[in-house]
């Protein structure tokens, strides 16, 4: 159940991610997450397959299968839609690569924290919790929309960080971090600021920012 859960929660993981996580060994995880693969309870997405590998082979990538969701709905977890399989079969390779990148960094996060005294990992989860009841019945919670102004024109810009995270301290101060992991993938300008661009991202991000230092 612990290994299915992560899967839940990361969405997609490798092995060596798995174990890290659930703290057992690495033959020890990938003799479980075989036999959990055959019986359907995980899932290899196809689009981490390479036929022509350029870095050598890398740990498999697994996610949650149908059957590993039923079980933990039956535990009390709550999804959208239990088409797990499906949906690992859409998503594509940068989409999954992008995913691992994400993680790679959380459990960075974990592990640097795990056992410390002075300061305590607050997970995503913990944040939604304490958020306000608007906040944690939205669809994405972390989804920051901000008023833009670009040439004389004001843009409304909705963006989902990659990660929040937060860090709480001693005394119980905390600080809370939003995340995006940049792969060099998406434009760093346009010429139509309506279109997608790092750009345009991080202005979203600095008025969102501004709008909060002045309340």
């Amino acid at each position: 159940m612990l290994i299915l859960r992560q899967l839940a929660r990361y969405r997609f993981l490798r092995s060596a991610h798995i174990a890290t996580l659930v703290d057992r060994s690495l033959d020890r995880t990938n003799d479980r997450l075989c036999r959990l693969y055959h019986a359907g309870y995980v899932d290899r997405p196809r689009a981490q397959l390479d036929y022509y590998p350029t870095a050598g082979s890398a740990p498999m990538v697994y996610a949650l299968g149908d059957l590993g969701a039923q079980l933990l709905t039956e535990g009390g977890a709550e999804f959208a839609n239990l088409e797990w399989s499906r949906k690992n079969r859409e998503a594509g390779r940068p989409f999954i690569e992008h995913q691992l990148e994400i993680v790679e960094f959380y459990i960075a996060l974990v592990l640097s924290t795990r056992g410390r005294s002075d300061v305590r990992l607050i997970h995503p989860e913990e944040i939604i919790t304490s958020a306000p009841k608007h906040t944690r019945s939205m669809r994405n919670p972390f989804a920051l929309r901000a008023s833009v102004s670009h040439n004389g024109r004001s843009l409304d810009i909705r963006v989902v960080p990659d990660l929040v995270f937060g860090l709480m301290f001693p005394d119980g101060s905390r600080r809370c971090f939003m995340v995006e992991i940049d792969r060099g993938t998406m434009p760093i300008s346009r010429s139509d600021f309506r279109q997608t661009s790092f750009e345009r991202k991080m202005q979203a991000y600095l008025v969102v920012r501004e709008e909060g230092l002045s309340h």
